[in-house]
């Protein structure tokens, strides 16, 4: 079922951002263990954990696509279209951080597209309207605005990949 893949992959964005912020902050360069997790072997880690957990959230894009379709505001056009540009873009954006492919371009894409779906999909719109978005769910502002912070803090995560990402002159990661 790709419901509990886009949970996995929604918990695994957010342990990547966690992973960039121990590869930078920790200190433990020096620790047998550890190392592998620190300074740039610790960014690619984050980078290949984050690329493999944001495949199954694009692909809950294209297999609930009718879902995805009903959470863009209905004033925007094309929104069956945009739910599976959106899932395609965010397979897209996982392949080529897990191959390294523009690192820095995928996360910022990653990144700019959850920024987006924060304001357009859960936004402050949805915090005071009179139905809730998802059938079943309470009236109120608690759930979107829940799914509002947790949508901002994935595009957190996806935003310090991308700004540990930047290439050298040697074309590796910093």
């Amino acid at each position: 079922m790709e419901a509990v893949w886009l949970g996995f992959g929604e918990i695994g964005m957010l342990l990547a951002g966690g992973l960039v912020l121990f590869a930078r902050l920790s200190g433990l360069e020096g620790s047998t263990f550890f190392a592998r997790f620190t300074g740039r072997r610790g960014i690619r880690v984050a980078q290949v954990v984050f690329g493999l957990s944001v495949i199954p959230v694009g692909l809950s894009h294209l297999f609930y696509g009718q879902i995805t379709a009903s959470l863009i505001p209905s004033w925007m056009p094309f929104r069956m279209g945009l739910a599976y540009m959106t899932g395609i873009g965010q397979i897209a954006c996982g392949v080529a951080l897990l191959f390294s492919f523009q690192p820095r371009l995928a996360a910022l894409v990653e990144a700019s597209m959850l920024a987006l779906f924060a304001f357009f999909v859960w936004g402050p719109g949805t915090w005071i309207a009179a139905s809730p978005k998802f059938a079943g769910t309470p009236p109120g502002f608690r759930f979107p605005l829940t799914a509002f912070l947790i949508t901002w803090v994935i595009g957190a995560s996806a935003l310090l990949i991308a700004i540990n990402s930047a290439p050298s002159k040697s074309g590796s990661v910093r």
